[in-house]
């Protein structure tokens, strides 16, 4: 049977069936509306409910919000490193930051955002540096044997970060902080805002954040090389802005529809190679625009005291642009290595849903169906004929 739901799963098609024990259905049985206004986690976004077993805590670690401002974590990828078996890995020339979890890499442990897998067609991989988590309200990660809710490609684990939502009438916060290096010239810059609150049976959530990296110094021992002149490290700087949006509706009978919009507008450099080892060619790489955005749809309905059905829907957007050039400079495209106008245009459109049969107060069962198609579109340089696949 597992043989047979892998092979589904990598098809496109996952089929799951979860039974609970007592913990679960003390949570499960418990009316998310109530359960909301105790917690800003945004209950639509959760796929799993893990039993108060020392097994499941041992598979199953989170990461809330005031762990993330207690470590001023910012991004993605150093809030996982909060977690023990997971480890950051800075990847080739394209400086991507990805993770590995108990050895597995970021294509056996999928991103989601409120359960809607968030990657890169081409490869399968995502920059997690690029993800700010202003707007989050827990991160929960499934390291080894993930739950096939999940769906297809959650071989080494699953990680879900799960927005925030509104607990109060009206909440607004702001905050701008500010990173300076030992000749005290700024080094980073990042303001955050957020906007939202409840209102009968709506609520809604804004967060936006900027930030503006100007790269980092190197040491005084640093011996400038022939593509580094030292001090400020070279083509290093990236800038940043994410937006996220929710709009929610909870209906008396418990039923609960929300629609959520995340945006990630991005710009980034890479340092060239700053070495003396002989065979090594530097690549001066930038790119003027690296964006992501997703708009989903998320619904729990309850059928009668026994069943529910929860539901998502969504289209999500990869694009990005690359130019190489030929020297330091970053102003000419002549050499043959130098190219200007790389350009991916990927996206995944899909949805998945889940029927939930509590049979008694220490058992139910869960069906999963999974469906979704990966494109991915590209341009090698300018004028050049277009690819799809």
């Amino acid at each position: 049977m597992v043989s047979v739901l892998h092979r589904l799963g990598m098809a496109g098609l996952a089929l799951a069936f979860a039974f609970g024990t007592a913990a679960v259905a003390d949570e499960t049985s418990t009316p998310a509306a109530s359960a909301a206004e105790a917690t800003p986690v945004f209950d639509l976004g959760v796929v799993e409910v893990i039993a108060k077993r020392p097994l499941a805590a041992a598979m199953v670690e989170k990461i809330d919000a005031t762990t993330l401002r207690e470590y001023q974590r910012d991004d993605l990828s150093t809030a996982l490193d909060l977690l023990p078996g997971v480890a950051i890995q800075n990847v080739g020339q394209r400086r991507e930051r990805l993770i590995s979890v108990r050895g597995f890499s970021s294509r056996q442990v999928p991103l989601f955002i409120d359960g809607v897998p968030v990657y890169v067609p081409y490869d399968g991989n995502v920059d997690l540096s690029r993800f700010g988590v202003d707007y989050v309200s827990e991160i929960v990660v499934s390291k080894g044997l993930a739950s096939l809710l999940y769906g297809p490609n959650v071989l080494g684990g699953a990680i879900n970060v799960i927005s925030r939502r509104p607990t109060q009438p009206f909440e607004t916060s702001l905050r701008y902080t500010s990173e300076t290096g030992d000749s005290n010239d700024t080094l980073q810059t990042r303001v955050v805002g957020s906007i939202g609150g409840i209102r009968g049976n709506w609520y809604g959530h804004a967060t936006a954040s900027y930030v503006n990296a100007e790269g980092y110094s190197l040491p005084d021992s640093f011996k400038p090389t022939a593509n580094e002149d030292g001090g400020a490290r070279n083509n290093a700087e990236s800038r940043d802005l994410v937006v996220s949006a929710k709009l929610g509706y909870v209906a008396d009978s418990g039923d609960e529809y929300a629609l959520s919009y995340y945006r990630q507008d991005g710009e980034k450099n890479v340092p060239p190679y700053a070495g003396s080892a002989t065979g090594v060619q530097a690549r001066f790489w930038r790119w003027p625009y690296w964006d992501k955005q997703s708009l989903y749809f998320t619904a729990r309905n309850e059928l009668g005291s026994q069943a529910t059905v929860r539901w998502r829907a969504y289209y999500d957007q990869f694009k990005n642009a690359l130019d190489s050039y030929d020297d330091a400079t970053y102003t000419t495209f002549r050499r043959p290595y130098a190219f200007k106008g790389s350009e991916y245009d990927d996206y995944t459109v899909g949805g998945n849903g889940d029927f939930e049969w509590r049979w008694d107060p220490r058992n139910a069962t869960r069906v999963a169906l999974h469906l979704k198609q990966d494109v991915h579109r590209e341009v090698d340089a300018i004028n050049s004929p277009s690819e799809r696949s």
